[in-house]
């Protein structure tokens, strides 16, 4: 049985508005303060303004994509780099998939389930990351 999880502090990164509000109303519902982002150059402004306990993050974003997001957290926040979960539509992409799995990171394909997501959560949660 899935233990249920605790209030977070969430930034959801996408810029396909529609796709990131739904989430955001999904993730609120679970008690989960949520915001979000549509470039990574907003999330990257706005992981610097405060703190977040997760991110979920599109890999193709304009500005500051995805990768080049983890990238940036990893030196300039490096507690949050470790707390990412990817959501992509581009896995046909040989360097999407090659940037995921060479970091090890938890990711999704778009579109995904509510459970998807929340299974993701855990998993990022219970790796200490």
């Amino acid at each position: 049985m899935e233990e249920p999880l605790p209030s977070l502090t969430i930034l959801v990164v996408d810029d396909e508005t529609g796709f990131a509000n739904a989430l955001a109303r999904l993730l609120s519902r679970d008690g989960h303060k949520v915001e979000t982002a549509a470039t990574g150059q907003d999330a990257l402004l706005q992981i610097q303004a405060r703190h977040y306990d997760l991110i979920l993050c599109d890999l193709r974003l304009p500005e500051l994509d995805g990768q080049d997001l983890y990238h940036r957290l990893k030196t300039e926040a490096p507690a949050m780099h470790q707390r990412m979960i990817f959501l992509t539509g581009d896995i046909l992409n040989p360097a999407s998939i090659e940037f995921l799995q060479q970091h090890n990171l938890v990711w999704l394909p778009k579109p995904c389930s509510v459970a998807e997501i929340r299974a993701a959560i855990q998993q990022v949660l219970h790796q200490g990351r």
